[in-house]
Order: structure tokens, then C-alpha cells, then sequence
């Protein structure tokens, strides 16, 4: 009987450095536990992992200068990284500080009036240009969907340990912008800074751009290199068992709920790609507490759907911000009195696919016995 590599790596696990990992290999808290978990093991044989943890939380957060000299700060973790990383976080600590505007900036967040943040970082870049505290912060408004404006308070820097950090940055901005991605580029400009980077997130960017065969080839590459990676391991299975193009009605009634506070342009657009969809499911939303017009777009909605097919939009408003739990909890009582087989939670920020319902549809006809999830939705069948 032939060894397999992949299988003895994870029986030689213990219960929880492979609890985490099977949680997935993202997130910089989240990696940081798998760092220290692999390293806690006391086996040389987990240094890769922990390395590999280690590069891809520098690669998801790659201006943050407070991060880059923790990370140098602790002999540990420090002599184990590639020298090209070292240096590349060297760059990055050296270039961010901490202006005294910070606090004012945080102050600023609150309020989340995202075109006056923006107004307001502008100016401090202009007078500190230099600075990588601009840079993170700008990057961190890739949400607000406008990457020509990111792009624009990046370093003007394509070489060295500074440009070869910027190389995950400026991926970030690509993706949201759409363009197509070059993998080869991407590991050639990045150098030995991101390890495996290039090949995981190379491939991903391919596999989303169908390009499926391409993106195997550099996902298989990726794998071979970090069998660690659960998430890794699951788009592979897709890709290769063609698991991602299944599509599924999801057999019964299906709510799908969502609260809002203050994000009136956010959930005019989740509500106008939740119209375009295939699926037509109900529609259950909050308004919590909200002050910015939301009402005007829950109306207009509101008309809409029911127009449509009566009785498809109930929304519940609230005079006060109740929190997110209570909120989320709210609608789940109200629609569970209606007896519905399938309860979707969905955040008011998204931009879905048409085929978004019939995807998770899918997914449940393969697991029928589980529960299935994504980044910005989840689904929860009501009975067992």
C-alpha cells in the first residue's frame, strides 16, 4: 500500500494545532495561533508550518508597521523567517509611524462617513508622504470598492525589500479593480518575501477568473508546499471533482434576513443584487436604529420586491440600535414562527451572483446532513 504524504502529515498532528487548522489558514489572529501552536509542539518537523502562518499573515496585512516589528521583535519567529521576508518587514516597520493625527483619524472611523476619511487621509498623505501609516490605512478602504484611489496612496516602489512587500498590496487592489492576474508576475516581483503566496493566491485569482486548468496547475503547486491548508485542500477537491459548477434549488421555503445601521448605499446595493438574482426567496430586513436615509431605501425596496410577488419583503424597524446579536436573533424568531425549512443570514454589504442561492443550494444536496457557510452568508436549516 502506497504512503500518503498528505494523510500522515495530519495523523501526526495533535487534537488542537489540527482543530485550528481545520478552521481554515486565514486571518492574522487566527494564523498567529497556528503559529504558536506549531512552534508550541516543540518538533522541527512543524517549523514550515509555522513559518508559512507567519508569511501569510505578514502577506494579509503587508503596511501594518506595528505587526512587521512584533514580529522582528521576537528571536523566536525571527531567526525562522526567509531572509527576503526579514528584510521586507525591516522595510515596512522603518517607513510607518504613528502620527500624531491617529487618534483623530480613529475618532474620524466612528462616524464611518467613508468620503470624509477618505478627504481626510488625502491630505495627511500629501503633507507625510513617506509615511506607510497612510498607505495601511488607505489599503484598509479597499471596501469601500474604490482601488484607483488606494492605488494612488501607494509608494510609487516596484523594487527592494519595500517593493517586494508592496507586491500583496497592490494583488489586493488588482483583485478589486478586476484585472487579470499574471501568477508568474506576481512571484517574480514578490521575490522569496511571501513564500507560497504567489502560487495559493495566484491560482485562486485564476480559478475565479475561469481559468480552472491554469489554476490547478499552480493551486497543485501550492499544496505540495503547505499540506496544512484545509482551505487549499477543499478548492482543489472542487476544482478537481468540478464540485464548484454544481447547482441546486434548495428543496423548501427559504427566508432570507438581513439588518442595517446607517449603510443606506451599501443596502440600496445588496437589495438590487438580491433582486437580480435567480432565486426569488423571502426577504426579511431590519432597519437598526438607522438615521441616513436607509428608510427611504428600504421603501423604495420594499415596493419593489412586493410588486413583484406579494408578501416578499417584511421589514421590522427599530427606533435604537439593538447590537447585531439582538438584531440577528430578532429576525430569527420572527422567522422561524412562518416555519420556514431554510434560514439565510446575509450581511448588508454584499454583491451577490445571480446563482448565489442555487450555489449554497448545491451545497446542501451534497451535505444534506450539515450546515454550510461562506465568507458573507450563511445558511441554516431550520429542521433536522
Amino acid at each position: 500500500m502506497e504512503s500518503n504524504p498528505v494523510l500522515e502529515f495530519w495523523n501526526a498532528l495533535d487534537e488542537p494545532l489540527a482543530s485550528l487548522l481545520a478552521q481554515g489558514f486565514t486571518g492574522r489572529t487566527h494564523l498567529l495561533k497556528i503559529a504558536r501552536a506549531a512552534l508550541g509542539t516543540g518538533e522541527p518537523g512543524f517549523n514550515p508550518l509555522a513559518i508559512d502562518a507567519l508569511v501569510t499573515a505578514f502577506a494579509e496585512s503587508p503596511l501594518d508597521g506595528v505587526f512587521a516589528g512584533q514580529l522582528l521583535a521576537a528571536p523566536e519567529v525571527a531567526g525562522l523567517l526567509p531572509e527576503d521576508t526579514r528584510t521586507a518587514l525591516l522595510a515596512v516597520k522603518e517607513g510607518w509611524r504613528e502620527p500624531r493625527s491617529a487618534e483623530y483619524l480613529n475618532r474620524l472611523s466612528l462616524g464611518k462617513d467613508i468620503p470624509r476619511i477618505k478627504r481626510f487621509i488625502e491630505r495627511q498623505a500629501a503633507s507625510d508622504p513617506e509615511n506607510l501609516f497612510w498607505s495601511s490605512k488607505a489599503l484598509f478602504l479597499l471596501v469601500d470598492n474604490d482601488p484607483d484611489w488606494v492605488d494612488s496612496l501607494l509608494p510609487n516602489v516596484t523594487e527592494g525589500p519595500l517593493g517586494h512587500a508592496l507586491v500583496t498590496a497592490r494583488e489586493q487592489v488588482g483583485r478589486f479593480r478586476g484585472d487579470s492576474c499574471d501568477p508568474d508576475s506576481m512571484e517574480r516581483a514578490a521575490g522569496n518575501t511571501y513564500g507560497n503566496w504567489s502560487s495559493l493566491h495566484g491560482g485562486l485569482r485564476l480559478a475565479s477568473e475561469g481559468h480552472r486548468d491554469e489554476a490547478v496547475l499552480w493551486l497543485l503547486q501550492a499544496f505540495s508546499h503547505a499540506p496544512w491548508n484545509a482551505g487549499l485542500l477543499l478548492r482543489l477537491h472542487d476544482l478537481l471533482g468540478a464540485v464548484d459548477v454544481e447547482r441546486s434549488a434548495l428543496p423548501g421555503r427559504i427566508c432570507v434576513m438581513l439588518y442595517s445601521w446607517n449603510k443606506c448605499d451599501d443596502l440600496d446595493a445588496t437589495l438590487a443584487s438580491l433582486y437580480g438574482a435567480d432565486s426569488d426567496p423571502d426577504l426579511m430586513v431590519l432597519d437598526n436604529g438607522s438615521t441616513d436615509g436607509s428608510d427611504t431605501v428600504l421603501d423604495m425596496w420594499q415596493e419593489r420586491f412586493n410588486a413583484r410577488r406579494e408578501g416578499a419583503f417584511e421589514r421590522v424597524t427599530l427606533p435604537v440600535n439593538v447590537g447585531a446579536a439582538a438584531a440577528r436573533n430578532w429576525l430569527r424568531h420572527a422567522a422561524l414562527r412562518k416555519e420556514y425549512d431554510f434560514l439565510c443570514y446575509l450581511d448588508d454589504d454584499v454583491a451577490l451572483p445571480k446563482d448565489w442561492l442555487e450555489t449554497l443550494g448545491a451545497a446542501v444536496e451534497r451535505y444534506p446532513e450539515r450546515r454550510c457557510g461562506a465568507a458573507r452568508w450563511w445558511i441554516t436549516p431550520t429542521r433536522s
